[in-house]
């Protein structure tokens, strides 16, 4: 916290009318499910982390073993839920979306299972954001990246009004829209024949404002303009 000045940062953001999100897990990160067995003791740490912030929405990235583990994974949704239904007695709702990767095809089926895995508990999610990027075999050739993650976006929301469905919550195709994000790796992707162009973005933009999406980001800010001095992790 102290290197990365978050609560100047954050304070900064505030001041100029938005807010933020935290994002547990990541790509090389342990999520911090995996370094708990108890359920209860999980929730005081995610707790911990909103009330120190005083944040009121946070997002859950599932990548590697943070996605795989289904231990983890109850656990997490038990601890979520619990948080939830605390903070909503004391009046403070707490937004809750979980960030998966996706193909053309959509999740993969581990991303179902933590999808499922979150509602079987009660978890009320916010939303299912996908990382639109690195499609590899799956990437159309003849098509554009943002046509790509544009494709599959619809193939998300195809099995996310699936899984609602098996939860018995019948969802508009509209609703499931605004239940769904978007988070393409901007310029070049981690494969040399990937890259996110401009083009791609207001491709991407025009379809996430047409449907509703509930979430439109990028990975990462970092590389949207030159960094100064005063960046952060330049070099990501």
């Amino acid at each position: 916290e102290t290197s990365l000045d978050l609560k100047r940062r954050i304070a900064r953001v505030r001041q100029n009318n938005a807010d933020v999100m935290i994002s547990f897990g990541g790509l090389i990160n342990h999520e911090l499910a995996q370094n708990y067995t108890d359920a209860k003791a999980l929730m005081s740490a995610y707790e911990s982390v909103v009330d120190r912030y005083s944040v009121n929405a946070i997002d859950l990235d599932l990548e590697n073993e943070g996605l795989t583990d289904v231990t983890a994974g109850k656990i997490r949704a038990q601890a979520i839920a619990a948080l939830q239904k605390k903070r909503k007695k004391e009046s403070k709702p707490l937004a809750v979306w979980v960030t998966l990767p996706v193909s053309t095809d959509g999740l993969t089926s581990d991303g179902v299972n933590a999808v499922d895995l979150l509602l079987d508990e009660d978890v009320e999610l916010a939303g299912v954001n996908g990382m639109t990027m690195n499609f590899g075999g799956t990437r159309k050739s003849e098509l554009s990246m943002g046509k790509n993650a544009i494709h599959a976006l619809k193939k998300l929301h195809a099995q996310l009004k699936k899984i609602y469905q098996r939860q018995k919550i019948l969802l508009s195709d509209k609703k499931v829209w605004s239940k769904i994000g978007a988070t393409p790796m901007i310029g070049q992707n981690d494969l040399s024949n990937e890259v996110f162009t401009l083009a791609d973005a207001k491709e991407l933009n025009q379809f996430a404002q047409k449907n509703g999406l509930g979430r439109l980001s990028i990975w990462s800010a970092n590389r949207d303009r030159a960094s100064t001095k005063s960046s952060v992790h330049t070099n990501i």
